[in-house]
Order: C-alpha cells, then sequence, then structure tokens
C-alpha cells in the first residue's frame, strides 16, 4: 500500500478483518493513529534511527527471564538465585530486580510457591497475536499472565495494563473454544502482573470487563479505518521518531 502523497493520514483501503492486530499495535495506535500508519502499516524506517542499548538490554533480561522461570520456583529458589553472582553489573542489577519483585510479591501474598505453565507463550486467533512472557497458575486454578517491564510505573501504567488484558482476553478465548494442554479444564485468566526489572517494582490487578470492551472497540475500529489523524502536541510527540519527517513536513499539525 503506497503513501498517499495528498493526504498521508488517509489509506484508500481499509485493513480489514485479516489484519494481524498485536497488543503493541493497539497501544501504538492509542498513542496516535498517525504513528500506527507509519510504523504499522507503511512500515518506513524513521530517519536517524538508532541502536537502542535500552530494548537490546530488555531482550537480555527476557532471555534470562525465560531461562530461569521455566521451572516452577518456590520462595527458597529465589532467595538463593538473589544472592548468586556472575553477571554484568547493570544485567545482574536487573535480573536481580526481577527475583525481588518475586519475593516481594510472595511475601505480601503469601504464596509460597509459584507455577509457570508457559514461559514466553505465542499464540494467534482470528488474526490477534502475542507471546506472553509468563503464564502462571494461580492457588484457586485460574491463571495469571505475567510480564516483564522495564518499571510498573513505565511512561503510561494504563497501557501496560491494556497490554496484558489483551493477552488474557486471547487466552480465554482459545481456552473456551479448544482448550490449551498443559491449563487444567475450566481454567481462566483473572489476572495481570506486571514485574518490572529496574526498581524490583510489580503491580497485580483484576482483568477488567470494562478494559474488555475498550480494547475490542479499538480492534475494530484500527480494521476499519479510513484515516489515521494525528495527535500532535501531546508529551510523546518528542520521543516520535516520524515527527521531523512527516508531521511537521507536511504541515500538518493543526488536523488533529
Amino acid at each position: 500500500m503506497p503513501l498517499n502523497p495528498e493526504d498521508p493520514t488517509r489509506i484508500t483501503k481499509i485493513l480489514g478483518e485479516e489484519r494481524f492486530i498485536s497488543a503493541s499495535q493497539i497501544l501504538d495506535y492509542e498513542k496516535c493513529p498517525f504513528y500506527f500508519l507509519m510504523a504499522r502499516v507503511y512500515k518506513e524506517k524513521p530517519e536517524g534511527e538508532e541502536k537502542d542499548w535500552g530494548a537490546n538490554i530488555g531482550k537480555e533480561v527476557h532471555n534470562w527471564h525465560e531461562g530461569f522461570f521455566n521451572v516452577s520456583k518456590s520462595f527458597e529458589d529465589l532467595e538463593r538465585e538473589y544472592g548468586s553472582q556472575g553477571y554484568g553489573e547493570i544485567f545482574g542489577k536487573y535480573c536481580k530486580n526481577l527475583i525481588i519483585a518475586e519475593l516481594r510479591y510472595m511475601h505480601e501474598k503469601n504464596r509460597k510457591i509459584m507455577i509457570p505453565i508457559f514461559v514466553e507463550y505465542e499464540f494467534e486467533i482470528d488474526h490477534l497475536v502475542g507471546r506472553i512472557d509468563r503464564l502462571e497458575l494461580r492457588p484457586d486454578g485460574n491463571l495469571t499472565v505475567v510480564e516483564v517491564k522495564p518499571a510498573v510505573q513505565w511512561k503510561y501504567p494504563k497501557n501496560q495494563r491494556w497490554q496484558l488484558t489483551f493477552y488474557a482476553m486471547q487466552i480465554n478465548r482459545i481456552l473456551s473454544k479448544t482448550g490449551i494442554p498443559g491449563i487444567p479444564s475450566g481454567a481462566k485468566v483473572t489476572h495481570g502482573r506486571i514485574v518490572g526489572y529496574k526498581d524490583a517494582s510489580y503491580d497485580e490487578f483484576k482483568i477488567n470487563g470494562r478494559t474488555i470492551k475498550t480494547i475490542n472497540q479499538r480492534i475494530q475500529t484500527i480494521r476499519n479505518a479510513e484515516v489515521f489523524p494525528l495527535k500532535y502536541g501531546q508529551p510523546l510527540c518528542k520521543y516520535c521518531e516520524y515527527e521531523d519527517q512527516h508531521c511537521l513536513e507536511t504541515n500538518l499539525k493543526g488536523d488533529f
């Protein structure tokens, strides 16, 4: 689909039901529909794009998380790993922060053991896709979806809760339709938990029906939209790699 030179915010054909949509795409749309269009539909490479050191170390922390939490962990297991050495200074600090956060969670919630059912679990249903850091069994037989993030209060906390809610929605749909091997019959995702590796924080919350309804509305809006307007002038604009490339060049900043 080529960029429309007369109005870059407008597309010639709606994305439709065949469009693969992930949680991160919904969050990009929520930040700015035009940013979503540039990054996710046209896939234009931003000018002056540089290597993101933070993103790279985040991937390494996720790799460590995948290896460490691939089996059930007791309170004692986590305490023992917290005292280990051998990581690079920053990377090691982040990994230990994850353990500190989980220890705090287990202590405050009186949990003796955490039972991961899946680590780094990928799913697809009706062209809705995602990759979950961890799916964990709760004491009542239901499930918690767990995501590793830099921090609980990272930029916009609502966005992180939306991401986990999107995951819970799709996992519950799969469970109701076909089930998932390894997950007990009748179980469903009832909670989400964000774990911050920069500040050893955690945030657990119940999956909210109102948020589910809003996310479903956004999915349909993305699939049926003909125009993806700018949200120029919001705080996140200063971090947007497309601002100088398109928003200002095309004099569209007054059209939001």
